[in-house]
């Protein structure tokens, strides 16, 4: 019981304090790691995010493994130093594409006809997944 309301205790200092307070304790807001699937029907390739929540594996319709990546370690681009380790989330398909989203593609060698996914992170750091090929163009942050 007292470690409860010591808990609570540090969770309500950290609420009520000013908005240049440190972030929260380690683990106050961290989104659970948990396997998922996302199957494209434009493809029928199966995306599957593994326990640990960071690793994506491509399943062709046949079965076959067609790679295994870790996106977010793949990525040049940070992630918020709140959550130090961040895990996927969600998928949702891309396209049809604007002109200018296909300059964008093409700058770190994706095109408008690749089968494209955003992937989103617990971090608020998203981007765009080919399924073909697992290479992971990290398009920004919330």
């Amino acid at each position: 019981m007292n470690r409860i309301i010591g808990t609570m205790t540090v969770a309500a200092i950290w609420v009520t304090g000013t908005a240049n307070s440190s972030p929260p304790p380690p683990g106050w807001e961290k989104t659970s790691a948990k396997p998922m699937t996302y199957n494209d029907p434009r493809t029928s390739i199966t995306l599957y995010v593994e326990s640990d929540g960071r690793h994506v594996a491509a399943i062709d319709a046949h079965g076959k493994l067609l790679w295994v990546r870790n996106p977010i370690n793949e990525s040049a681009r940070s992630y918020s130093s709140t959550d130090p380790m961040p895990v996927i989330v969600g998928f949702r398909r891309q396209g049809p594409f604007t002109a200018d989203a296909i300059k964008y593609f093409r700058r770190f060698g994706l095109k408008a006809e690749d089968p494209i996914v955003e992937i989103t992170f617990s971090s608020s750091v998203y981007g765009l997944l080919d399924e073909e090929t697992g290479d992971f163009v990290n398009s920004g942050a919330d």
